[in-house]
């Protein structure tokens, strides 16, 4: 279910929100893809988010090109794309429960700001879990290619879930990564947990970035 904006309920209970980029944003995304060169293989990652610590750790180089690309280092493109985003309407709701009442018409007065960012063109199996070490208080998952439509067939599915007192996980959302959709993830609540299916050789275009509220 798309929606028309933040939902704070659905964020703060269910763990996640999902909404559909304007094409002006869309076409801002499709440009840096094009222009991109790319490292790696299957998957193959934005040559912007390697760096040599990146390129010595084998163990977990894929997990850290994820989204561990700091703001300060990325190509402007790149950061332009995540202040458009985070400066979309969409978010209005989220930006002004977060300041007093009396303070609304000064809603700068609190701040989002863009930590990390990556992309990737597939994505192996990732089993369920929460990325709280992160530090950031959500992220966004913004899904670019040709399907507007995506068959259930390919996988490549993401999972949202609610641990449970019991220690499983509740699964709230399932989202398939069709073209121009975005998923909105609480990353401050450690019991919201995500999981990411193999899509196979199905190329999917993936952004991620990640927001600290200030």
């Amino acid at each position: 279910m798309i929606d028309l904006k933040f939902n704070k309920f659905k964020f703060y209970t269910e763990g996640y929100n999902v909404g559909i980029l304007p094409q002006e944003i869309r076409k801002e995304a499709n440009d840096i893809i094009i222009n991109t060169d790319w490292y790696g293989d299957k998957p193959r990652f934005a040559n912007w988010a390697v760096t040599p610590e990146i390129e010595k750790n084998e163990e977990f180089y894929e997990e850290l090109l994820r989204c561990k690309m700091s703001y300060g280092k990325s190509p402007t493109k790149v950061k332009n794309l995540a202040n458009s985003i985070i400066d979309m309407k969409f978010f209005d709701t989220l930006k002004d429960s977060l300041v007093k009442i009396q303070h609304i018409k000064y809603r700068s007065i609190r701040n989002i700001k863009p930590l990390s960012m990556g992309l990737w063109d597939k994505q192996l199996d990732i089993k369920m879990h929460n990325d709280v070490s992160d530090t950031s208080d959500f992220f966004v998952l913004v899904y670019i290619n040709d399907h507007k439509e995506w068959n259930e067939n390919w996988g490549g599915q993401l999972n949202i879930g609610v641990e449970q007192e019991d220690g499983s996980v509740k699964l709230t959302h399932t989202h398939y990564p069709i073209d121009s959709t975005f998923v909105v993830i609480n990353n401050s609540n450690p019991l919201i947990h995500h999981q990411v299916i193999s899509a196979g050789d199905k190329v999917r275009y993936t952004f991620g970035f990640r927001y600290k509220i200030e």
